[in-house]
Protein backbone atom coordinates (compact mmCIF):
# COMPACT_ATOMS: atom_id res chain seq x y z
CA UNK A 1 0.00 0.00 0.00
CA UNK A 2 3.10 2.38 1.09
CA UNK A 3 5.03 1.98 -2.65
CA UNK A 4 1.67 2.71 -4.46
CA UNK A 5 1.00 5.77 -2.69
CA UNK A 6 3.83 7.89 -1.56
CA UNK A 7 2.67 11.49 -1.55
CA UNK A 8 0.06 10.13 1.09
CA UNK A 9 3.40 8.91 3.27
CA UNK A 10 6.06 11.09 2.28
CA UNK A 11 6.28 12.78 5.66
CA UNK A 12 8.15 9.84 6.84
CA UNK A 13 10.81 10.54 4.87
CA UNK A 14 11.00 13.97 5.74
CA UNK A 15 14.60 15.34 6.89
CA UNK A 16 16.33 12.11 5.36
CA UNK A 17 17.70 10.47 2.30
CA UNK A 18 14.97 6.99 2.26
CA UNK A 19 12.86 6.59 -0.09
CA UNK A 20 9.46 6.49 1.29
CA UNK A 21 9.17 2.58 1.44
CA UNK A 22 12.51 2.71 3.07
CA UNK A 23 11.28 5.24 5.99
CA UNK A 24 8.22 3.40 6.67
CA UNK A 25 10.80 0.25 7.10
CA UNK A 26 12.54 2.40 9.68
CA UNK A 27 9.41 3.69 11.02
CA UNK A 28 8.11 0.15 11.97
CA UNK A 29 11.80 -1.03 12.80
CA UNK A 30 12.34 1.91 15.07
CA UNK A 31 10.16 0.78 17.58
CA UNK A 32 11.39 -0.30 20.44
CA UNK A 33 8.25 -2.87 21.31
CA UNK A 34 8.98 -4.15 18.22
CA UNK A 35 11.51 -7.30 17.64
CA UNK A 36 11.24 -8.42 14.26
CA UNK A 37 10.13 -6.25 11.34
CA UNK A 38 9.69 -8.24 8.17
CA UNK A 39 10.53 -6.83 4.63
CA UNK A 40 9.33 -9.20 1.97
CA UNK A 41 12.31 -9.10 -0.26
CA UNK A 42 11.71 -10.51 -3.59
CA UNK A 43 15.16 -9.14 -5.14
CA UNK A 44 18.22 -7.89 -4.41
CA UNK A 45 17.70 -4.17 -4.79
CA UNK A 46 14.96 -4.72 -1.59
CA UNK A 47 17.13 -6.64 0.22
CA UNK A 48 19.54 -3.31 -0.27
CA UNK A 49 16.66 -0.99 0.34
CA UNK A 50 16.01 -3.01 3.66
CA UNK A 51 19.70 -2.70 4.76
CA UNK A 52 19.57 0.83 3.82
CA UNK A 53 16.11 1.82 5.69
CA UNK A 54 17.76 0.63 9.06
CA UNK A 55 21.23 1.48 9.14
CA UNK A 56 22.15 3.49 11.80
CA UNK A 57 18.67 2.34 13.62
CA UNK A 58 17.75 4.40 16.96
CA UNK A 59 15.31 2.40 18.79
CA UNK A 60 12.56 4.77 20.81
CA UNK A 61 9.70 4.17 22.72
CA UNK A 62 6.87 4.21 20.96
CA UNK A 63 4.67 7.19 22.41
CA UNK A 64 7.89 8.98 21.76
CA UNK A 65 7.86 8.05 17.74
CA UNK A 66 4.53 8.59 18.18
CA UNK A 67 4.63 12.17 18.70
CA UNK A 68 7.32 12.67 16.32
CA UNK A 69 4.75 11.53 13.45
CA UNK A 70 1.69 13.17 15.18
CA UNK A 71 -0.66 15.02 12.66
CA UNK A 72 1.96 14.99 9.83
CA UNK A 73 -0.10 12.83 7.58
CA UNK A 74 -2.63 9.52 7.05
CA UNK A 75 -2.48 8.10 10.37
CA UNK A 76 -1.54 4.52 9.95
CA UNK A 77 -3.86 2.98 12.92
CA UNK A 78 -6.74 4.67 10.54
CA UNK A 79 -6.13 2.29 7.74
CA UNK A 80 -7.11 -1.27 7.04
CA UNK A 81 -4.48 -3.99 6.24
CA UNK A 82 -6.59 -6.37 4.19
CA UNK A 83 -6.48 -9.17 6.85
CA UNK A 84 -9.79 -10.08 5.98
CA UNK A 85 -10.72 -11.01 9.39
CA UNK A 86 -14.36 -9.30 9.04
CA UNK A 87 -15.36 -11.67 6.41
CA UNK A 88 -18.30 -13.75 6.61
CA UNK A 89 -21.04 -11.31 7.20
CA UNK A 90 -24.79 -12.47 7.54
CA UNK A 91 -25.58 -9.72 4.82
CA UNK A 92 -22.98 -11.17 2.26
CA UNK A 93 -21.21 -7.49 2.60
CA UNK A 94 -17.92 -7.67 1.20
CA UNK A 95 -16.29 -6.17 4.25
CA UNK A 96 -12.38 -6.33 2.88
CA UNK A 97 -13.44 -5.04 -0.64
CA UNK A 98 -15.32 -2.02 1.27
CA UNK A 99 -12.58 -1.48 3.77
CA UNK A 100 -10.19 -1.25 0.71
CA UNK A 101 -12.36 1.34 -0.52
CA UNK A 102 -12.46 3.45 1.82
CA UNK A 103 -8.56 2.90 2.32
CA UNK A 104 -8.54 4.56 -0.98
CA UNK A 105 -10.80 7.58 0.51
CA UNK A 106 -8.16 7.82 3.58
CA UNK A 107 -5.11 7.84 1.42
CA UNK A 108 -6.38 10.54 -1.11
CA UNK A 109 -8.57 12.55 0.70
CA UNK A 110 -11.18 12.07 -1.94
CA UNK A 111 -14.53 11.89 -0.44
CA UNK A 112 -15.42 9.62 -3.82
CA UNK A 113 -12.54 7.71 -3.77
CA UNK A 114 -14.27 5.21 -2.21
CA UNK A 115 -17.66 4.72 -4.29
CA UNK A 116 -14.80 4.81 -7.10
CA UNK A 117 -13.10 2.41 -6.13
CA UNK A 118 -15.99 -0.25 -5.38
CA UNK A 119 -17.09 0.71 -8.62
CA UNK A 120 -14.06 0.33 -10.84
CA UNK A 121 -11.94 -1.45 -9.04
CA UNK A 122 -14.18 -4.38 -7.38
CA UNK A 123 -17.24 -3.99 -9.45
CA UNK A 124 -19.33 -3.17 -6.47
CA UNK A 125 -22.69 -1.00 -6.07
CA UNK A 126 -21.63 1.76 -2.46
CA UNK A 127 -25.27 1.35 -1.26
CA UNK A 128 -24.86 -2.37 -0.82
CA UNK A 129 -22.98 -0.85 2.51
CA UNK A 130 -26.25 -0.20 3.58
CA UNK A 131 -27.40 -3.57 3.97
CA UNK A 132 -25.19 -3.82 7.40
CA UNK A 133 -27.46 -4.51 10.03
CA UNK A 134 -24.77 -3.07 12.71
CA UNK A 135 -24.41 -7.00 14.12
CA UNK A 136 -20.78 -6.16 15.24
CA UNK A 137 -19.23 -9.48 14.05
CA UNK A 138 -17.15 -7.84 12.12
CA UNK A 139 -16.27 -5.23 14.28
CA UNK A 140 -15.00 -8.04 17.13
CA UNK A 141 -12.82 -9.84 14.17
CA UNK A 142 -11.15 -6.45 13.49
CA UNK A 143 -7.72 -7.15 15.01
CA UNK A 144 -7.12 -3.42 14.47
CA UNK A 145 -10.55 -2.05 16.53
CA UNK A 146 -11.82 -0.24 12.92
CA UNK A 147 -15.31 1.61 12.97
CA UNK A 148 -16.21 -0.69 10.43
CA UNK A 149 -19.97 -0.45 11.15
CA UNK A 150 -19.80 3.44 11.16
CA UNK A 151 -17.42 3.14 7.75
CA UNK A 152 -20.31 1.52 6.19
CA UNK A 153 -22.71 4.08 6.67
CA UNK A 154 -20.78 6.66 5.48
CA UNK A 155 -19.97 4.73 2.45
CA UNK A 156 -23.67 3.76 1.67
CA UNK A 157 -24.31 7.80 2.56
CA UNK A 158 -22.31 8.95 -0.49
Amino acid sequence: MIPQNPEAFSYLAEGTDLTVPQAALRFVASHKEITITLAGCTTKAHVDDAVKAVENLEERPAKEIVKLYEDKGVALNNLCTGCAYCKGCPKEIEIPKFMDAYNQQILTGKETAAKERLNNHWGLDAKNAAECIACGKCERACTQHLPIIERLKEIASK
